[in-house]
């Protein structure tokens, strides 16, 4: 319900993907965020976003920045955020992401895995984000293949220590099997990873895909909170004021109000005495 309110911003938040500068990140960064949180995991929301215009922009975004990604290390970091914002945008509806392939954005997707920048806590966000594109659309996987995708694509498969990289590769080789076999360079994939067992079982991977899609979404998440953190207060001792008189106590730590009546007693006396001496 929460998502379906957020719709209404749509037209706003497109406006500031156009008037905004990408390189502003402490603006753009959170609108980001919110696009994210707002259309994860419900059709609808994704759907309402792309009919605002939003996801074209979104991804327009995306091609202007990841162009100067190998130049800067700003543009290639941006381009990792608005990459993930489109994965969420995209997740479990091919529809939206096969109608992204007029924009060539598996290519500039794809540059951000050789940049010289890049990253190996990112790689595994982009690579998701090329994996539900291709298996989307045959135009996705084309434009990976003629982009000379493969090669890097196995050797991610093949020689990355990080699990879920080498099975997020696995699924982009999978779905291009088709365009692969189009542009007859299927024995390079059929040698490098013909004895791979997970590349049988596409399902399997589909669901490991988005899985994985999740956990880095949650991940987002937790970081746009920021606990804070107060310090203890420190609390000043109570002193007894200088007017304040002290209650005079006995050896066991009791207040001797034996002696305080006796006190006060004699003093009554010696002022009778004294009264009576001016008398």
């Amino acid at each position: 319900e929460g998502q379906r309110i957020c719709v209404a911003a749509f037209p706003v938040v497109k406006h500031w993907l156009q008037q905004i500068s990408p390189h502003c990140t402490e603006v753009f960064q959170p609108i980001c965020s919110f696009i994210s949180m707002t259309v994860a995991n419900n059709s609808f929301v994704q759907e309402s976003f792309s009919v605002s215009g939003g996801l074209d922009v979104l991804t327009l975004t995306l091609v202007g920045v990841a162009s100067a990604a190998e130049t800067s290390v700003l543009s290639y970091q941006l381009s990792v955020i608005i990459a993930k914002t489109l994965s969420a945008c995209i997740t479990d509806n091919p529809n939206l992401a096969s109608g992204l392939s007029q924009y060539s954005v598996v290519s500039h997707l794809f540059s951000l895995l050789t940049s010289s920048h890049t990253d190996p806590d990112d790689i595994l966000s982009v690579l998701l984000c090329i994996g539900l594109c291709t298996e989307a659309s045959e135009n996705h996987q084309s434009q990976l293949v003629q982009r000379g995708g493969l090669p890097i694509i196995i050797t991610f498969l093949t020689e990355d220590t990080n699990e879920e990289v080498r099975k997020a590769a696995a699924f982009i080789l999978q779905t291009c099997k088709q365009a692969t076999l189009s542009l007859e360079v299927h024995g390079l994939v059929q040698t490098q990873v013909g004895n791979e067992e997970p590349l049988r079982d596409i399902g399997g991977f589909r669901a490991a895909a988005r899985e994985m899609l999740q956990r880095i979404e949650a991940l987002e998440k937790n970081q746009l909170k920021f606990p804070v953190v107060l310090p203890p207060q420190r609390r000043e001792p109570i002193r007894p004021s200088q007017t304040q008189k002290r209650v005079q106590k006995g050896c066991d730590g009791c207040i001797n109000l034996h002696k305080c009546t006796t006190d006060k007693h004699n003093i009554s006396q010696q002022k009778g005495f004294r009264k009576s001496q001016t008398n």
